[in-house]
């Protein structure tokens, strides 16, 4: 064994035959490629990472509050938004766009965070513009009324509908305001308590001037069951 290991330190220093003919070894030939390799293998890897991060940025996401409950959802600009039972919330991370933009199929309340780029709440007739404010907006698109009604808590928010994309109209704390349907104008603003809007965050009801198809669509995602008319015309 000794003779063994006197020997071996001498057998792995000598190059191979193939090495010994072609006048290099190995381990310079090695030195000549593997760095390449490596920082070839580096650069696909880091251009990889880049264009997943790049699609994961723009990947859309959907929020849904299920039936019978609530969901609160914390935007990437850190606003939140408050979904009643039903309702969806769809967004694209908007780190890099001009415009923080959401779609709502529901009703939310919405606390946006300040800062310059404008905040668009788009619905299926209308859209709202804010900058830093706390808000509720209602908007169906399965709803026998067919409405947009915003209702402004604090700040300020315009109220656009979707068909006339120029007639805006400027809310004050505590007012609201509807489109209706196709609408190219928003109703005038009126007052109405913020308790009885609001009412719905706290577990409550609240219908004024609603038909009862909507009053009843609302009682079925609160509880999560089915309610049939007798006669569909009551709705």
């Amino acid at each position: 064994s000794s003779r063994v290991m006197e020997r071996l330190p001498a057998r792995v220093e000598r190059p191979p035959a193939r090495a010994r003919q072609s006048g290099r070894s190995p381990a310079r030939s090695n030195r000549h490629w593997l760095p390449w390799t490596r920082v070839a293998w580096a650069s696909a890897a880091l251009v990889l990472l880049v264009g997943i991060g790049w699609i994961l940025s723009r990947w859309p996401q959907t929020v849904r509050a299920p039936y019978g409950t609530t969901e609160v959802v914390t935007l990437p600009d850190g606003s939140q938004a408050e979904l009643s039972a039903g309702s969806v919330l769809r967004y694209a991370p908007f780190w890099s766009s001009s415009t923080r933009h959401v779609r709502l199929d529901g009703e939310a309340f919405f606390t946006v965070a300040a800062e310059p780029r404008p905040f668009v709440v788009e619905t299926f007739n209308a859209r709202v513009v804010v900058k830093g404010t706390r808000f509720n907006v209602r908007a169906w698109a399965d709803d026998p009324a067919r409405e947009t009604a915003v209702t402004l808590a604090s700040g300020r928010v315009d109220l656009v509908p979707a068909t006339h994309a120029t007639d805006s109209l400027t809310l004050a704390p505590g007012q609201t305001a509807v489109v209706e349907g196709d609408s190219a104008h928003a109703s005038a603003p009126v007052e109405i308590p913020l308790d009885r809007v609001l009412s719905w965050r706290s577990g409550g009801f609240a219908f004024v001037d609603q038909p009862l198809g909507s009053a009843l669509r609302t009682i079925e995602r609160r509880f999560d069951l089915r309610i049939q008319l007798a006669d569909a015309t009551l709705a």
